[in-house]
């Protein structure tokens, strides 16, 4: 047990440290805004796992599944948004009947699938978002051309 309280504290500072230095100085977006949330939540668990209090995930658990069903996530529809975001809804809920259960290897063990569910989303939709700034970054180096041919 003491193990899996450590790979815990891990993985909190891991996610600590993440929240503390991602975009110091730059002007945060309504998505990063989000998803910096989301990743509160996550820290939660975390910690609900590591001080054994089942309803500490499961409250934060709750939080998480109802940002899925925000107009803000599903504004983010790439090709196969909805099947990973269903999948990650699915391991919501297994870590919360996990803490129901009072499982807390059950709910470490459904907070890793979680989470990689988590990664592999990202790995989908940031290939997306970069193609999409890169798409406007175009398009506003070549509007100046545009507006000055027509004068």
């Amino acid at each position: 047990m003491k193990k899996h309280k450590m790979v815990c504290l891990g993985v909190a500072a891991v996610v600590s440290g993440l929240l503390a230095g991602s975009l110091r100085g730059q002007e945060v977006t309504t998505m990063q805004a989000f998803m910096r949330q989301k990743l509160v939540y996550s820290k939660n668990v975390i910690e609900g796992i590591t001080l054994e209090r089942p309803e500490m995930v499961i409250t934060n658990g709750v939080k998480l599944m109802a940002m899925t069903k925000s107009n803000l996530w599903m504004k983010l529809s790439v090709q196969g948004f909805y099947d990973k975001t269903w999948k990650y809804q699915d391991e919501v809920v297994a870590l919360t009947a996990q803490a129901r259960l009072t499982n807390n290897v059950g709910m470490l063990k459904a907070f890793a699938n979680m989470t990689a569910s988590c990664i592999d989303c990202h790995q989908v939709y940031r290939p997306a978002q970069a193609t999409n700034i890169l798409g406007a970054l175009v398009k506003r180096q070549d509007a100046p051309d545009a507006v000055n041919a027509k004068r």
